[in-house]
């Protein structure tokens, strides 16, 4: 994109004392200018209930969408509650395992268990009590404590990121199901990349996953992003806005253009910081992305590119068949691929094009994937 207003100029942050940088894309960290998806509210509205209606939730979307910060943010606002305890899992660990560990550390869980005479020493958790009823299984131990914890006027929200597909989700998922039919205080949140938490959906006797609330992120808001970068860094309405479309609304993308302007707008062109705004794209998110794409996908993918499709310049959809070869079954497989991806959008209008939706990905392909 050409940017008039700053193009052949060094930028300047106007009127501003040097301060630490807001922005950054360090991995699940939230930044000091974080904006706030609007469906992060719907989650923390439903979790302000005494008797939540919505018992788990699954959030996903592409690499650098924001899952990570948004969980974050969210089991720190629930987390401050009096009322709620928040038990971050490992996924690569045996997740039954790790709640049940996670539930006996609660200050007033042992004392629980000593006063029931109940003996967990079998799992690694607690002590052996002389002639008390043993627990020799996992499940059974989990229900008790949450008891404990319903006693204790206290819910319990699980989180866990990037979930894999493995048999301990699996059965952690049957043993949440039977633990909400217990009507027992537990919820969860689950994040991941859409094939994952598209898997854990659908696996064998978990229906209440399917009825679950399944969340996709969506990009920012291109004018929410104009009035912080305006904010920031003291430049007009017109500049930010410019700013504000290279990042196309992409959550990873408003932090690094942000950081890169804030730490080097007094000194280096606006071409420069465009230049290696790109190229942090590239290394911390595109290769990944790229990587993960099938050789169909990729097919699609270098179609629109060279058909010009990207921003608001898509490709009519016959147009990218001809090119890509595919027939109109096969492009609606792959387009729809593509978007679950979150890397194609459809526009709307009369005749249905499709377009790129992360910002300089089409200059990325084209620079270094047209070829292979």
């Amino acid at each position: 994109m050409h940017i008039t207003a700053l193009d052949a100029h060094v930028c300047t942050k106007k009127g501003m004392t040097k301060m630490q940088n807001p922005f950054t894309y360090t991995f699940g960290v939230r930044p000091r200018e974080y904006i706030r998806n609007e469906q992060s509210e719907v989650i923390l509205q439903n979790f302000s209930y005494d008797d939540p209606v919505e018992k788990a939730y699954m959030i996903t979307g592409i690499r650098g969408s924001g899952k990570t910060v948004m969980l974050t943010e969210v089991s720190n606002q629930i987390g401050s509650r009096q009322d709620w305890i928040v038990i971050d899992l490992n996924p690569s660990r045996d997740l039954l395992q790790s709640l049940g560990a996670r539930l006996y550390e609660l200050p007033f869980m042992k004392r629980f268990f000593i006063e029931a005479k109940i003996d967990l020493s079998l799992f690694g958790l607690g002590v052996s009590i002389e002639k008390g009823n043993e627990i020799f299984d996992i499940e059974s131990a989990i229900e008790k404590m949450l008891r404990a914890v319903q006693k204790e006027k206290k819910k319990v929200l699980i989180t866990i990121d990037e979930a894999g597909t493995n048999k301990s989700m699996q059965v952690f998922c049957l043993t949440f199901q039977r633990l909400i039919r217990e009507n027992l205080p537990v919820y969860m949140i689950l994040t991941g990349l859409y094939q994952n938490i598209h898997h854990i959906k659908n696996m064998e006797g978990c229906t209440f996953l399917q009825r679950a609330p399944f969340i996709i992120l969506q990009s920012l808001d291109l004018s929410a992003i104009t009035v912080c970068y305006k904010r920031v860094f003291g430049i007009t309405k017109e500049e930010a806005v410019r700013l504000s479309r290279l990042t196309n609304g992409y959550a990873f993308a408003f932090q690094v253009l942000g950081k890169l302007y804030f730490d080097k707008a007094d000194t280096t062109s606006i071409e420069d910081i465009i230049l290696e705004y790109e190229s942090e794209l590239i290394i911390y998110s595109y290769n990944k992305i790229w990587s993960e794409l099938s050789g169909k996908d990729r097919l699609v993918v270098k179609g629109m590119v060279k058909c010009g499709a990207e921003g608001t310049n898509p490709v009519n959809r016959q147009v990218l068949m001809n090119e890509t070869g595919f027939s109109s079954s096969m492009m609606n497989r792959y387009q729809s691929r593509l978007r679950e991806k979150g890397i194609l959008g459809v526009s709307s209008g009369i005749e249905r094009g499709y377009y790129l939706t992360l910002p300089r990905f089409g200059n990325f392909v084209k620079d270094y994937h047209m070829d292979e």
